[in-house]
């Protein structure tokens, strides 16, 4: 097989589009709140897997997606609509999958995330029709079986948002949330004459 200057300028370009999307607090060191999640989801009869999990599940998923679409990329036949359905509705489930990591991670909104990982699970079933679909290409099988453990595991993703949801759990986000005040320097004072205090800053 020869690679061209073409095929590693579209190996690039997937691998940073796939890669861009990454949450920048999935990654956080942090993972009690994650910990007190679990424990109130078993104590409720649910499950959970452990932390740890996630690290190594996202890289993994990562990379078989950008192997997947590479192929797909170089070894389908760019004429055929299908073609083109892949390519844009991958684009789309990677859009929202940044959605999610925002809505989650960083904003703590369990609810809109949950109805927006339906919307990615829709996407890459959808992907995995238009693979199906493209059947002429000789690593349509490949393709197919390298793209289909993300939609596994979104089923996975799905399931311990809904709990989160379902509980009221926060996320690290949320549970980081600082109130910083500081004495006035002019105007207002307080009753026994000390400088009032206002609030800097409130990080969400």
């Amino acid at each position: 097989m020869v690679f061209t200057f073409q095929d590693v300028v579209g190996l690039m370009a997937v691998y940073v589009f796939v890669h861009w999307q990454t949450s920048r607090n999935s990654g956080s060191q942090d993972r009690g709140w994650y910990e007190r999640g679990t424990r109130r989801i078993r104590s409720k009869g649910g499950c959970a897997p452990p932390g740890w999990l996630f690290g190594v599940a996202w890289w993994l998923l990562y990379k078989l997606i950008t192997a997947a679409l590479f192929i797909a990329y170089r070894e389908f036949p760019d004429t055929k609509w299908t073609y083109l359905g892949i390519f844009i509705t991958a684009s789309v489930n990677l859009l929202l999958n940044k959605a999610w990591s925002v809505l989650f991670w960083d904003l703590g909104r369990t609810g809109w995330s949950l109805f927006i990982s339906f919307l990615m699970l829709d996407s890459a079933i959808v992907v995995l029709v238009f693979v199906a679909l493209t059947q002429e290409a000789a690593l349509w099988g490949l393709v197919f079986g390298l793209y289909i453990p993300y939609a596994v595991w979104l089923l996975v993703a799905i399931y311990l948002n809904w709990w989160w949801y379902k509980e009221g759990l926060k996320t690290t986000s949320m549970g980081s949330s600082k109130r910083i005040e500081a004495p006035a320097t002019t105007g207002r004072r307080g009753r026994r004459g000390t400088p009032a205090t206002v609030p800097l800053l409130e990080k969400h």
